[in-house]
């Protein structure tokens, strides 16, 4: 029997521009950022070649294969001459996270030559999770005992069933953490948050009952930072930087 206080939550993920962006360390394609038109120009969204183009330039420069760096994003950059007009310049954004040196990094690329116009790299700043990231995220949460016991009893809790197949009976939704955002939780792994890359992770039942912990992984250590319960003030603040949500079992 379910017990009376269990809570149902609608948990809602805030999509932003670099939430849908491409992780070329694991081997996501680009195609989904870029649009199609073979001859774009003005404030036409990126085609294919110069997607492909841009992160082939950064790509020349830094080993973004390594795993040490996400592409986040490849965009059409505003950053271009001629106010959008047929005959200006075609620029691109290329954001990127660097785990080697915990910097965001920022190209700008000449779309049609493949030179780097700018790079502007910045400590310190925490873009959005790419979806590759989240889904590491959750294997390293699945993978850490302690961590998986602790959500296994919430979610028994919250729905009165086994957590046997999480993949299939979480949806979570992954964002951001920040020690400055909430120093009371910033202990231990998650004590260097924002200089380094971390997530925190909402996690629901598929018939929406919110599973009473709120995790919170240390992406550029590789581990779980705490597994704190989820209340009041927590949701308060868990939105202001959501970035993805998907299920566990996500694709590729």
């Amino acid at each position: 029997m379910v017990d009376g206080r269990r809570r149902r939550w609608r948990l809602v993920a805030v999509a932003t521009g670099a939430a849908i962006g491409v992780a070329v360390a694991a081997g996501a394609g680009a195609t989904a950022l870029a649009g199609r038109d073979e001859a774009p120009r003005g404030f036409d969204q990126l085609s294919e070649r110069e997607t492909g183009r841009a992160l082939a330039a950064v790509g020349a420069e830094r080993s973004v294969q390594s795993g040490r760096d996400v592409v986040l994003e490849v965009a059409r950059s505003e950053s271009g001459d001629g106010d959008g007009a047929p005959s200006a310049r075609r620029l691109a954004d290329v954001v990127l996270y660097s785990y080697g040196r915990e910097r965001a990094v920022r190209y700008v690329v000449d779309a049609t030559t493949g030179a780097i116009v700018d790079r502007v790299e910045q400590a310190n700043v925490q873009p959005p999770l790419a979806p590759a990231e989240t889904r590491r995220t959750f294997q390293i949460l699945f993978g850490d005992p302690a961590a998986k016991a602790r959500i296994a009893a919430a979610y028994a809790k919250a729905t009165g069933r086994e957590l046997t197949d999480p993949a299939r009976q979480i949806v979570a939704t992954s964002l951001i953490f920040r020690a400055d955002a909430q120093p009371s939780r910033a202990t231990g792994l998650a004590a260097g948050c924002g200089l380094e890359r971390c997530a925190q992770v909402l996690m629901a039942s598929p018939d929406r009952y919110l599973v009473d912990v709120l995790p919170i992984v240390n992406l550029s250590r590789g581990a779980v930072a705490n597994v704190d319960l989820f209340d009041a003030h927590l949701h308060e603040h868990a939105h202001d930087h959501a970035t993805d949500h998907v299920p566990l079992g996500g694709g590729s």
